[in-house]
């Protein structure tokens, strides 16, 4: 276990500039899509909380999209997008944005009726609402799907490597190719530090923002 162990703090030691390069360009493809899906999903989520005949369409539309293997997904599009960082950053936000649009829905229709009744009656205009009542309500739900999402995207980010938009994914692709298990394991014991990190600091900022316990 030690030389195991030994064995892939040396390849790092060895190969810190690739190494740091690979984790740069993950964690910066993966703030990329986590940020353009929460821009996206959380109105969505919200707007079709407001309108069920859009809720159903747009919903189900973004479902039978997560249904699509992230790979088959990206693989698909290549025609149409080509290769790349940004190609695969659009083929992955849409594999993304489905769990914050519907934590953000659900977070949305979680609020009663009677408290929007009590700030329309309060004189509050319809923006007022949202961000001063329906937004915070609901914030435990969309962080909830963000912190989801936030780990997905780590995850998945690994097959942008396909396309040619580097990452982590290369240095595992590269251990595949020259059956080098040490570069194998450097990469997928990158990614889940990377995940468990991401979780561990979304979850902090989940229990600050919406002060209730976080399990």
């Amino acid at each position: 276990m030690y030389e195991f162990f030994y064995g892939i703090f040396e390849y790092i030691g060895s190969h810190r500039e690739t190494w740091l390069e690979a984790v740069r360009a993950h964690f910066f493809i993966s703030v990329t899509i986590l940020f353009a899906s929460v821009v996206i999903g959380v109105p969505t989520g919200a707007l079709c909380a407001k309108k069920p005949v859009l809720s159903s369409i747009v919903i189900n539309f973004f479902n039978i999209l997560k249904v699509i293997p992230s790979l088959a997904l990206l693989l698909l599009a290549l025609p149409v997008i080509g290769i790349g960082f940004w190609p695969a950053c659009f083929a992955l936000m849409v594999h993304s944005i489905p769990t914050i649009l519907i934590s953000s829905y659900t977070g949305m229709r979680q609020v009663e009726a009677a408290i929007l009744e009590s700030a329309v009656g309060m004189g509050l205009s319809p923006g007022e609402i949202f961000w001063k009542v329906e937004l915070p309500l609901a914030a435990p739900f969309i962080m909830t799907g963000v912190r989801t999402c936030a780990v997905d995207v780590i995850a998945t980010t690994t097959i942008a490597s396909y396309i040619g938009a580097g990452g982590l994914g290369e240095l595992v692709m590269f251990g595949i190719s020259f059956m080098n298990l040490t570069a194998v394991v450097t990469g997928g014991l990158t990614i889940a530090s990377l995940s468990l990190a991401v979780d561990a600091a979304f979850g902090l900022l989940q229990r600050r923002l919406c002060r209730i316990p976080v399990e």
